[in-house]
């Protein structure tokens, strides 16, 4: 190898660490990246197409009747509108508040309770370290209508499930296995009929059946219910249980 066959290959190796950051607001570069077959960037968007033709699949199949909306605020707002307003809502993976707020601002009537750990994931997820999502345990703002429960899921949840009757929305943010199966054993018994749940990563990026959507069917499969879906938007969907 010539010296300058080496520098090429540092340039290209050097480019693929560059487009996970860059390559978006740049689709020449990422057409480019796209037809070198050992990079990293075609390898993912290989993957990523994958799983939307899957996703396509399960939309067709199991999700014949649901709304399809562009905005993920959207479907957000739309999932909340169809919740009865008697029992708990919440929201499980808080991060900054936004979603929080934004629902809690929508129903200033209902009290919205939120669970995170704040202080990231408690595992690897998708390339994303459990650092990433740190805010070295501080919670943000909230509206007035909004309870923070800061902890570890299995920490702060069965205390929860003891103070309340029934869940009427959740908004499972949870983007793991773990942390969603947590949630939904800790509640099992709260989640009834006519329940709404939003489910923020539910599909349509690689591996997604091994994360909330596993948790999801394992669910379902223990307590026998049924999930009517009202709502789709990227990898976002929502339904009532039925």
């Amino acid at each position: 190898m010539t010296n300058l066959d080496e520098k090429l290959g540092q340039i290209l190796q050097r480019l693929d660490q560059i487009a996970e950051h860059s390559a978006r607001p740049y689709p020449e570069v990422s057409a480019w990246l796209d037809t070198r077959p050992n990079s990293n960037h075609a390898l993912f968007r290989a993957l990523s197409d994958k799983a939307l033709e899957r996703t396509v699949e399960i939309v067709q199949s199991e999700m014949p009747e649901a709304m399809l909306f562009e905005r993920s605020d959207d479907i957000l707002l739309y999932a909340l509108s169809k919740a009865g307003r008697s029992g708990a809502h919440a929201e499980f993976g808080v991060y900054s508040g936004r979603t929080l707020n934004l629902m809690a601002r929508a129903r200033p009537g209902t009290i919205f309770d939120g669970f995170d750990s704040f202080t990231g994931l408690p595992e690897e997820w998708r390339g994303w370290q459990p650092f990433d999502f740190d805010r070295q345990g501080e919670p943000p703002a909230v509206a007035a209508n909004v309870r923070l429960h800061p902890g570890w899921f299995e920490d702060t949840l069965p205390a929860y499930a003891d103070s309340i009757d029934h869940v009427s929305f959740m908004h499972v943010d949870c983007d793991i296995y773990s942390s969603t199966a947590t949630v939904l054993q800790a509640l099992e018994d709260k989640i009834r009929p006519g329940c709404i749940l939003l489910f923020d990563e539910y599909f349509c990026y690689p591996n997604f059946e091994q994360h909330e959507r596993r948790a999801f069917a394992e669910f379902l499969d223990r307590t026998r219910l049924k999930a009517h879906w009202i709502a789709v938007c990227g990898q976002r969907a929502a339904c009532e249980i039925r």
